[in-house]
């Protein structure tokens, strides 16, 4: 053991003795005077290397730069040149020139023999019209009207015009069975290259080239040949004749991703959907082709499409010569986000659309003149700022400030019909809701027994059960009562009218159940019945003015009248508690019906089964004493509409169908039947207007299954104008309903799974969503309207 200790001893002592000499031999080789000077020799070379093919770029480079300059002059005097040929060979051919000269310009070397010798068109009449006078001066008047109709000349086939003359290309029908599986892709008309459907690799298959080299491709593309693969075996395992349709499928990976997207947006499913693993496992047992996206790409598809269809529409309300009518209404989120709801409404092939075209949010504050910027901004994003007829709105006080405020815009650039004056439309069912809450304030201990009855009765099990064995034994077959939600006044109604049918019940489920004492009265079953018939009238009211697939503007004045009927009815009950709350009811109605009463007349008189007379014949009863002042009112507006539509349509008719007022018939001093000649011309004057015409004529048979629109969409001939103000009127929603619905799918939408979406994809998803299903996109066309 010490042995081996001495020997490494003496091991590290000669290696310490022997690395000075080591490190003095590795100093004098690295640092030769030669080695350096031989490696400065070759980095010197180097940098002389690159220097070199540096200039020899840059001359390269200079070269292709003069190259590309000579050819852009070229192709500028080739331009030129050929212009300057067009031009002279033009003026030459067509000015001054004589029917001699045309037929020596024609062939002024060839005989008649010989053009017929070499025409391949020796018997067409054709070539024989071309060859004739009458066929050289039908090329002359051609080339005129194609000279002007656009820029470039298409003259007759002489030698002086035909080397100059450019050829349309018409594009070719494509009958190779490549095009099944590849796109073709065009230049100016000019077939050029073919993309495959499969791979979406693009060839070239222009006219020289030709489709040899896609049709190589087709029969190698790997996922073309999966492809076969899939529809072999599909028609393998299809044994009934559904097998053949599959002979025509193809498979497009575009079109199913957009089907994707759609499927989200309708079935309002989250993004994450794509990558669940049990729905890619399906879409593989479908189709192994399909290339799965992820959600980031899924909603990238959806805004795109969003997008797109947003673009269309917008051209299409730009192109649309009608007006439109909006509803608007405010929703606040599970974020407590503020979101605005913006609903347009117009009438497209004689029938009533509507179309979310806005769902955002709106930051605060929330006052008129915001209100007012943002609403103005969504109607000039969306071109319709000079084609508004009203806006539906609820009574909200920060709603009217923002009208007035978008009144006084639209008014000061002209874009109002009769200055505005049928633009704010009060939402019907919201004034009904403040008139029904104005009467059940004063009815608060009449029907509280009953809300809650029904709700002991479904609070528990038992206590359910035990009303079913009564139900039983007492022998009714009913529909069990509702529980009432006393913020809405339709619940209460719906309580009241399924309770009073187990009246008998309840009576009996007091001796059953000992804890049960709330069991009503026999007076408070009177006093509920009477409330739950007016308030029957109330609800169906809502129901019949809170539609958007038919108008609702011509059918409001009756069911408010019916209101107006049953609160005179009431009026003199004999229980105090009633006339109570009739009186409170009787208050707000009158209050809204000064303010709603002129819009609502307006469209019952486009109504061809009231008109005018029925409107006087209420009215009469309505407003006893100031009859004469309401019906001035009314009919001014009616006429002052029918001047503006009909001087905006003069241009177009070629003639005012008023007459012109300024049109008299001169009286003679000396004939004393002048005053008369004058009387019928006034006669006949008035007679001549559509109006007139109109309501003097006898009202339509009233029936179920009357539309107005189709009507006016028959008589718009005979009643150009009015057509045109009913088309107006009738797309008028009676109430905010339209847009309050797209609050359901708010919730569903901006759920608490869902609450990091943003703005534009919360927007994106409602209104697309509203787009698929009422599918209007096609319905929004350029119809031909008189202004």
């Amino acid at each position: 053991m010490c042995g081996m200790l001495l020997k490494s001893d003496k091991i590290k002592s000669l290696a310490l003795m022997c690395f000075p000499v080591t490190l003095t031999i590795f100093f004098d080789i690295y640092f030769d005077p030669q080695r350096l000077h031989y490696r400065s020799e070759r980095q010197k070379k180097k940098q002389r290397q690159k220097a070199k093919r540096k200039r020899l770029e840059g001359k390269r480079e200079e070269k292709r730069e003069e190259k590309r300059k000579k050819q852009e002059k070229k192709r500028k005097n080739q331009k030129e040149e050929l212009q300057g040929k067009r031009k002279h060979a033009r003026s030459e051919f067509i000015q001054g020139s004589t029917r001699e000269e045309l037929q020596s310009r024609d062939s002024p070397s060839m005989t008649h023999g010989q053009r017929v010798t070499r025409s391949p068109l020796v018997g067409s009449p054709v070539a024989n019209t071309w060859r004739s006078s009458l066929g050289v001066l039908a090329r002359v008047a051609a080339s005129k009207k194609s000279s002007a109709m656009s820029p470039s000349i298409l003259g007759p086939p002489s030698p002086a015009t035909t080397s100059f003359v450019p050829r349309i290309r018409k594009t070719r029908r494509l009958t190779s069975a490549v095009w099944r599986d590849a796109k073709p892709i065009y230049h100016r008309n000019i077939l050029v290259k073919a993309q495959c459907n499969h791979c979406l690799e693009v060839f070239p298959a222009g006219r020289g080239v030709g489709t040899n080299g896609v049709q190589r491709h087709l029969a190698a593309c790997e996922k073309r040949l999966d492809l076969s693969l899939v529809v072999d075996k599909l028609k393998s395992s299809i044994s009934s004749p559904h097998g053949s349709m599959l002979q025509q499928w193809s498979f497009d990976q575009i079109a199913s991703r957009k089907l994707l997207a759609r499927m989200i947006v309708m079935d309002e499913l989250p993004f994450s959907f794509v990558e669940y693993s049990g729905f890619r496992d399906f879409v593989e047992s479908l189709n192994p082709l399909f290339s799965m996206v992820s959600r980031g790409t899924i909603k990238d598809d959806c805004m795109e499409q969003f997008n797109q269809e947003r673009l269309k529409f917008c051209e299409g309300f730009k192109k649309y010569r009608c007006r439109v009518s909006l509803t608007a209404d405010m929703w606040t989120s599970n974020q407590t986000l503020s979101y605005l709801c913006i609903t347009c409404h117009f009438v497209s092939n004689w029938a009533l659309r509507k179309q979310i075209i806005r769902f955002f949010m709106v930051e605060t504050p929330h006052n008129g003149i915001s209100m007012f910027n943002v609403l103005l901004k969504s109607l000039q994003d969306w071109n319709i700022e000079d084609k508004l007829f009203s806006t539906t709105l609820d009574n909200a006080a920060v709603n009217g400030t923002m009208v007035e405020y978008l009144r006084i815009f639209l008014n000061s650039k002209h874009m109002l019909p009769i200055e505005g004056q049928l633009f704010h439309i009060r939402c019907a069912c919201h004034v009904l809701n403040l008139i029904v809450q104005d009467g059940l304030t004063v009815m608060k201990g009449v029907i509280d027994n009953i809300r809650e009855s029904a709700k002991y009765v479904k609070s528990f099990p038992s206590r359910l059960d035990k009303f079913k064995a009564v139900i039983a034994e007492v022998g009714i077959s009913c529909k069990l009562p509702s529980v009432d939600v006393p913020t809405r006044w339709n619940f209460t109604f719906l309580m009241l009218e399924s309770s009073l049918p187990f009246r008998r019940a309840f009576r009996t489920l007091v001796r059953r159940d000992k804890d049960y004492k709330f069991c009503p009265s026999s007076e408070e079953w009177k006093r509920a019945e009477t409330v739950c018939a007016m308030l029957r009238v109330f609800h169906t009211a809502t129901e019949v003015v809170s539609g958007s697939s038919y108008p609702t503007s011509n059918m409001y004045f009756h069911q408010i009248w019916n209101v107006r009927v049953l609160l005179q009815k009431e009026a003199s009950s004999e229980n105090d508690v009633i006339r109570a709350m009739v009186v409170v009811m009787q208050a707000k109605f009158d209050k809204y019906w000064i303010e709603s009463y002129l819009p609502n007349c307006i469209a019952v008189i486009l109504d061809p089964r009231f008109k005018l007379s029925f409107f006087e014949f209420r009215l009469k009863q309505a407003f006893c004493s100031d009859i004469e002042k309401h019906l001035d009112a009314v009919k001014n507006t009616l006429n002052s509409l029918f001047e503006e539509y009909s001087s905006q349509m003069a241009d177009a008719l070629g003639e005012s169908t008023q007459g012109q007022k300024n049109d008299e018939v001169m009286i003679e001093e000396n004939d004393p039947l002048a005053d008369w000649d004058q009387h019928l011309h006034q006669k006949q004057r008035q007679s001549a207007n559509e109006l007139d015409r109109y309501l003097e004529e006898e009202t339509f048979d009233r029936g179920d299954n009357f539309n107005i629109l189709q009507w006016w969409y028959i008589h718009s001939l005979k009643y150009p104008i009015l057509s045109c103000i009913a088309r107006d009127v009738l797309a008028v929603p009676a109430s905010v309903v339209p847009s309050e619905s797209a609050f359901s799918t708010g919730h569903r939408v901006v759920s608490d799974y869902r609450s990091r979406l943003s703005n534009k994809t919360v927007e994106a998803l409602i209104c697309h969503q509203d787009w698929y299903k009422s599918d209007v996109q096609c319905d929004i066309v350029q119809e031909d309207h008189y202004y």
